[in-house]
Parts: structure tokens; C-alpha cells; sequence
């Protein structure tokens, strides 16, 4: 899921894949801001088939954070 998940930012951002890693953070390191992340999460949302709760969006600050949040979320479907 992380490399899907790094593949999707990298097309919305126009970056290289290997310049993002789990710890990229999205608003420091892409200097992505909350907008850009709601996109990026939708078209994950939409490859994963979960749906990330709006509250849960705080929590999320880099790569790893999503990945991980993703995996909760299919675990307890």
C-alpha cells in the first residue's frame, strides 16, 4: 500500500517517486497544504476502499501515518 500510496503523490505533486519515502511529511517536506492532501487521500481512498473519516485527517502528517491509517480502516471493515 505505502508504494501506492507514494505513487499518488508523486503524480499530484510532479515529483519523483524516490524523493518520497515514509517519512515524508506532506505539509513540510511537499509543502502540500490541507487542500492537496484531501485530493491526494481521496484518490487513495478510491484505490483502497476504505473511507477515511474527516476527524482522522489531523492525524495524518506523513506517508507512514496514511499507510497505517489505511490499514486500520481495511482490518476493521
Amino acid at each position: 500500500m505505502i508504494g501506492q500510496i507514494i505513487e499518488i503523490i508523486a503524480q499530484q505533486k510532479e515529483v519523483d517517486p524516490s524523493e518520497i519515502t515514509g517519512e515524508t511529511d506532506f505539509y513540510n517536506d511537499l509543502e502540500m497544504n490541507s487542500l492537496d492532501v484531501v485530493s491526494c487521500v481521496a484518490d487513495i481512498e478510491e484505490l483502497s476502499g476504505v473511507s477515511i473519516p474527516d476527524d482522522k485527517f489531523t492525524d495524518i502528517h506523513t506517508v507512514n501515518d496514511l499507510a497505517e491509517l489505511i490499514e486500520q480502516l481495511q482490518k476493521g471493515k
